[in-house]
């Protein structure tokens, strides 16, 4: 454990070259501000131009230059707030509050010069992500909205004074696994060692991807996702064909084997764990061979907590030791490697479906609909037959069947026409032994008799 040093600041100053004047920057080496998320923008930019992005706006007070080139600007200080020691960061500011100033990490570098120089690209022409006499306004598409304003390029936060849970653009990422081992967006790129084939899936109309550990096969994705110092939540079907001893790798994202560097997502004996490398949580309730099981793992960076929910159930949680701080590697899903590539370990048999990321806390109302609601249907004229559930199991319609306003929410299927009918078909938690489930839905009848079905299902 690091000691806290109550001693006077010791701050180096650089001297920044802009147009207009020099500016002092306060700069303590081998810190970290620890501060909540929603006072953190992230950005993949160099610390001089995060440094210079800090002068250029009129309401930044300091930054985090973290080691994986990304920046944390801040725009204001709490009590709550405090500068912590950390190898991965340095931190930079034009103002300190009192309680940072009397709490405070000191360290020793020399001075150094930064040209914050805006120059306009492309004969006096900004790039696509700037405007502005200088190029040093961003620019946000799609549009911030609203108590959003534009920070820095594609990236909203909510106006000084204002939160909420959406303030910034959350990044969403689906491995489907639908004879791809791309994302839906081809963002994030995998490759198969061993490459495997694919079988039918959990949302009954795609694929799922089948892993046979025998045979050392599981999945690389090159692309860099960048986890570090941020909340967010993975969440996964899974389909073991044998029981899982020892340790069982799902997702990993490990260059080093240390503490905090390395992301775990696995079982340990039939149990979830979730660990940033001896840092961990785990579950209780064992996972079964041969049934589909859902694993949701949460980082709250916020509350600095680990969550796991197992089928939609909360398991237990963890106070982390620290957020994660994965250097730039990539990913693997079924195995894991801590040396480069180099060699493979912990290989999981079975199928892996819908395989989801999004880079914040989801509650637990979210996790049980993402787990049990297995379809939901709004009828809306502009896409009918689109299911708004986790599971995306479109409709389909026939014999004179349309879309028409229900007066109770939203729109609804008008099926007035003799042999006129609504088919949804791929169900295959409603088919599985021993699982409960309900159906609810509302209706208005025009015409009834006894061979008249609302429901008619064929298992």
């Amino acid at each position: 454990m690091y000691s806290r040093l109550l001693l006077l600041l010791i701050v180096h100053v650089f001297l920044l070259l802009i147009p207009i004047s020099s500016i002092q920057v306060g700069s303590i080496n081998d810190t970290i501000l620890s501060a909540p998320l929603a006072t953190i923008i992230l950005v993949n930019e160099s610390c001089d131009k995060c440094i210079c992005l800090m002068l250029l706006a009129s309401d930044v007070l300091g930054i985090n230059c973290l080691r994986n080139q990304t920046c944390a600007l801040f725009y204001n200080y709490s009590s709550t707030y405090r500068i912590d020691q950390s190898s991965n960061s340095s931190f930079h500011f034009l103002s300190l509050s009192q309680e940072l100033e009397q709490s405070t990490y000191a360290s020793t570098e020399s001075s150094i010069m930064i040209p914050c120089n805006f120059t306009c690209q492309n004969n006096s022409t900004c790039s696509s992500q700037w405007s502005g006499a200088k190029c040093e306004i961003p620019i946000c598409s799609p549009s911030c909205e609203n108590l959003e304003v534009c920070v820095l390029p594609g990236v909203c936060q909510c106006k000084y004074g204002w939160s909420g849970s959406y303030y910034l653009s959350v990044k969403t990422v689906l491995w489907a696994f639908d004879n791809t081992l791309n994302d839906t967006s081809s963002q994030f790129m995998g490759t198969g060692r061993y490459p495997p084939t694919y079988a039918s899936g959990i949302d009954g109309y795609g694929l799922a991807l089948p892993l046979n550990g025998t045979r050392n096969q599981c999945v690389v994705v090159n692309s860099y996702l960048n986890m570090s110092y941020l909340s967010f939540t993975w969440q996964f079907w899974i389909f073991p064909r044998i029981s899982m001893t020892g340790d069982t790798m799902f997702i990993g994202q490990c260059a080093q084997a240390i503490r905090d560097r390395c992301l775990i997502i696995m079982t340990r004996t039939s149990v979830m764990w979730f660990a940033f490398w001896d840092n961990d949580v785990n579950g209780t309730k064992s996972i079964y061979a041969n049934k589909w099981s859902h694993m949701t793992f949460i980082y709250d960076y916020a509350a600095n907590q680990k969550l796991i929910y197992l089928d939609g159930v909360f398991e237990d949680f963890q106070t982390s030791k620290g957020a994660l701080e994965a250097n730039s590697t990539f990913m693997t899903f079924g195995c894991r490697t801590t040396n480069g590539g180099s060699a493979y370990t912990n290989f999981f048999i079975g199928y892996i479906d819908q395989v989801l990321y999004n880079s914040r806390v989801k509650n637990a109302s979210e996790v049980l609909d993402d787990t049990t609601l297995v379809i939901h249907f709004r009828f809306l004229s502009t896409a009918p037959l689109t299911d708004s559930g986790p599971n995306h199991i479109n409709g389909s319609w026939d014999g004179g069947a349309v879309s028409t306003p229900s007066r109770i929410v939203d729109q609804a299927i008008d099926l007035t026409l003799n042999g006129s009918y609504f088919l949804v078909a791929g169900l295959v938690l409603l088919g599985t032994n021993y699982k409960p489930f309900s159906l609810s839905f509302w209706f208005q009848t025009i015409l009834f008799n006894v061979n008249t079905a609302i429901t008619h299902s064929l298992v």
